[in-house]
């Protein structure tokens, strides 16, 4: 290669190495500026817990969880969209995470949660769980910094699911809590 460029006249070589210097200078300023641009990171992680009460059993299937970002004209955010399930019951107090995600840093307000396939079991029966147009959507602000953690504990309360009817339990927004760490 060195060869054929020793063909090439030196006025052409000037212009080639310019070429070459202006795109190495247009690499490196993107490589600056694109952090700055698209925001820096940090790392949101989201627990599940639950304290039994009286049930036996508590499963629960999150299909998919979605957060809220607080920045001008954004969407909701998928942050889980596997399917998981848990017997809540066989967590009790313990914590166990469900994911951890790379977020851009700012401020967030809400999450969305998709439930399916919940059901408990009381007396030695088992009751399905309805859920409101199988989501449950909380308000939940909270900040995600750059480098660092931040860590939301989803904490599902056998207890705190409503009883409709003898057989009709509801699982409602307000038997949620999450809390940041």
């Amino acid at each position: 290669m060195f060869k054929a460029l020793s063909k090439v006249p030196p006025h052409i070589k000037i212009k080639i190495t310019k070429s070459i210097l202006f795109a190495l200078v247009v690499v490196g300023i993107i490589l600056f500026l694109t952090p700055l641009l698209y925001g820096k990171t940090g790392y949101l992680i989201v627990k599940l817990t639950s304290s039994s009460g009286d049930a036996q059993s508590l499963y629960i299937t999150l299909e998919e969880i979605q957060v809220h970002p607080n920045f001008t004209g954004s969407n909701w955010e998928t942050i889980l969209d596997k399917p998981v399930a848990y017997d809540l019951i066989t967590l009790n107090t313990n914590q166990t995470t469900i994911m951890t995600k790379k977020m851009i840093v700012g401020n967030y307000t809400k999450i969305r949660m998709w439930i399916s396939n919940a059901n408990i079991t009381k007396d030695n029966r088992t009751h399905t769980i309805t859920v409101p147009s199988s989501r449950l959507v909380v308000d939940l602000p909270f900040e995600i910094k750059p480098n660092q953690n931040t860590t939301l504990l989803i904490t599902i309360p056998a207890d705190k699911i409503t009883v409709q009817a003898e057989d009709e339990f509801l699982l409602v927004p307000s038997a949620i809590t999450i809390s940041t760490q």
